[in-house]
């Protein structure tokens, strides 16, 4: 109950905002992971919440009349300007995608390693598997009996740590 009630306080200062006062929205031009610039206008302030502490709140709207739904970044990273918030949050998506790869196919997750050394090892095979993975020409079964082969090569490496 305690997010929810906080968020939606957050979503009613986010709409008092662009009523009352638009030009609390600054424009920022964000340079994205993929070269391109990117215009967003944006708010920013460090706030307390209850049980959470200080946290950094941005709203961020991708249209000038601010007219689109804002998307709220929060953080604990106090510091932080506005545009090095945006550019974090664009590698989002590439980072939960390589996670979700090396807990699933390359077997991270189920890995007992004993020493740093094989930890660090595994992580690079890990890194390397996904890089193979992803420019391999094949599709499909084919696509799917590669990453299980490359998934037992590297526990078959772990396990001899």
């Amino acid at each position: 109950m305690l997010w929810f009630n906080q968020w939606t306080r957050i979503d009613a200062v986010a709409q008092q905002l662009r009523s009352t006062s638009g030009q609390s929205f600054r424009h920022y031009r964000i340079h994205q992971r993929n070269g391109e610039v990117k215009e967003i206008w944006a708010f920013s302030k460090v706030v307390r919440l209850k049980k959470i502490g200080r946290k950094r709140i941005v709203i961020v709207h991708e249209t000038e009349d601010l007219n689109d739904t804002p998307r709220f970044l929060v953080t604990d990273a106090l510091h932080w300007d506005v545009s090095r918030i945006a550019i974090t949050w664009s590698y989002r998506w590439p980072c939960e995608v390589f996670h979700e790869f090396t807990k699933g196919i390359c077997g991270l997750e189920s890995a007992q390693l004993r020493n740093e050394d094989a930890v660090k090892r595994h992580i690079a095979l890990s890194c390397l598997a996904q890089s193979l993975l992803q420019d391999a020409p094949v599709a499909g079964e084919h696509l799917k009996n590669l990453a299980l082969q490359v998934k037992r090569q590297a526990l078959a490496r772990s396990s001899t740590d």
